[in-house]
């Protein structure tokens, strides 16, 4: 078994034992449209890409659940429509593009330093905005 499995895996059978607790599950009180609670196991090299599909197809809210050093950390997720149904999350300048290449442990040390505000994850694309600010010529000459 590839050890990253394995890895998701043991993260996950922490989750049941957190589950098992009441004031867990009454701290994580957001399900699904059926009432399940959904958690996702990833690992902080995961690609936020990968977390993103998870919870697209949960389609409801779902906690992403990460190990970090010792630190088990949670963070809820749901799928936005589109940006206008977060309206406070934009006048408030809290939103925060992400590529799907980055790592899930970078969007939790980010995630860290919100902690208490609702951030919107806008998936950007790889795009990039260049400008030539030296051409050489400049360079040969000194």
């Amino acid at each position: 078994m590839d050890i990253r499995v394995r890895d998701r895996l043991k993260l996950g059978r922490t989750v049941l034992d957190m589950l098992r607790k009441q004031d867990f599950r009454s701290e994580f009180a957001e399900t699904s449209p059926s009432g399940e609670h959904v958690f996702i196991p990833v690992l902080p090299d995961d690609t936020v890409g990968y977390v993103f599909d998870q919870v697209r197809e949960a389609a409801s809210p779902t906690y992403v659940v990460t190990r970090i050093e010792n630190r088990v950390e949670v963070a809820m997720m749901v799928p936005a429509r589109s940006l206008t149904a977060w309206p406070e999350a934009i006048a408030t300048d809290t939103d925060c593009p992400v590529q799907r290449s980055s790592e899930v442990g970078m969007l939790f040390a980010y995630l860290r330093t919100q902690r208490g505000r609702r951030v919107v994850c806008i998936e950007s694309s790889p795009a990039l905005t260049m400008e030539l600010v030296e051409d050489g010529s400049d360079l040969a000459s000194r």
